[in-house]
């Protein structure tokens, strides 16, 4: 489970040639000097206004998980519970989360955000919560679990991708809190 606070657009772009950030190294290209790489996020010296990396345990007891409770998007973060666990099934155990914020000349925030999971078959979906306030986890993450803190503000953004087949085929959703249109 990776949960992070991080600043949110005011709009989102789905698909844009911003030039901000590049997913892997190309060879023998010069390069933007503002594109960055996946490992300057990483090692905190990308030019992005915000970053966040989170690496999670993976095929471990000492996973943290989300866990019953009321874990709907839609309702109160205090509802939601974690604990300690083996991530099940494996297909959705996410190894790393990352994410950036950059803003483009014209002044717009651009967020790049992604995971990458220890096995990639099978249906299922992800979801990325962008907060505006704090959120944080509290207790020790055992029994039934332990529950959140934070609360959702309007703004808050999350992004859902329904990946079918391994990832052969995904789709993506937008919601945003305050605001009924996806």
């Amino acid at each position: 489970m990776q949960y992070a606070t991080f600043a949110a657009p005011q709009r989102a772009l789905a698909v844009h040639d911003e030039g901000a950030l590049r997913a892997r190294r190309e060879r023998g290209r010069q390069l933007r000097s503002r594109a960055d790489d996946w490992s300057q996020v990483y090692g905190g010296s990308s030019s992005a206004l915000v970053t966040q990396f989170i690496t999670d345990p993976t095929d471990s007891n000492t996973d943290d998980t989300f866990t019953g409770g009321s874990t709907k998007d839609d309702l109160p973060l205090s509802g939601w519970l974690w604990k300690t666990a083996k991530a099940t099934p494996i297909k959705n155990d996410i190894a790393h989360a990352f994410a950036a914020l950059y803003t483009n000349d014209g002044g717009d925030k651009i967020a790049y955000f992604g995971l990458d999971k220890i096995e990639a078959d099978g249906n299922n979906f992800a979801g990325f919560w962008f907060f505006q306030g704090p959120v944080g986890r509290t207790g020790a993450g055992t029994g039934s679990g332990s529950p959140f803190t934070g609360s959702h503000v309007v703004g808050d953004i999350l992004v859902l991708a329904n990946y079918t087949n391994g990832g052969a085929r995904c789709r993506l959703r937008h919601l945003q809190v305050g605001r009924h249109r996806r």
